[in-house]
């Protein structure tokens, strides 16, 4: 099979054509904010979110973006999407912003997958799109 790999960073204000990165050792450290201990400091291209959903159709999305999924998920087409996967950041959002993201996936008719979530790793599952367990009276024929 074929793999393409795209480098980027995905945003639904496009204000300029890239953004810095900063590169830390450890990479799932590495961030668009300047922090203590980074590498370097690259450029990367940004991406529309939106567009790149419509384009490729993912049926996972899995981020870890340190803070910023309040922001993309807010204005995120998630159609056709049965999964995301999600590392939420209290800690850098706060409790109101928490509870802000899981208003946002149940209001599109996503549920908090028990299952598959640990800890601060959420997997928010589509409750029409997904079926988990066939006797689930809640999974649409």
């Amino acid at each position: 099979t074929n793999v393409t790999v795209n480098t980027g960073v995905l945003m639904h204000n496009l204000i300029s054509d890239t953004v810095p990165f900063y590169v830390h050792p450890d990479f799932w450290a590495s961030s668009l904010s300047p922090g203590a201990g980074d590498r370097m400091k690259v450029d990367v291209p940004v991406f529309s979110f939106n567009a790149v959903v419509e384009r490729i159709r993912p049926t996972l999305i899995i981020c870890d973006i340190e803070g910023g999924e309040i922001e993309l998920f807010e204005h995120a087409n998630l159609t056709g999407v049965q999964k995301v996967m999600v590392e939420i950041h209290q800690s850098v959002v706060g409790r109101m912003n928490i509870k802000r993201l899981f208003d946002m996936f149940s209001a599109r008719n996503f549920h908090y997958d028990e299952h598959h979530s640990s800890g601060s790793v959420i997997l928010f599952s589509h409750i029409h799109r997904v079926k988990l367990n066939p006797q689930d009276p809640a999974v649409a024929p």
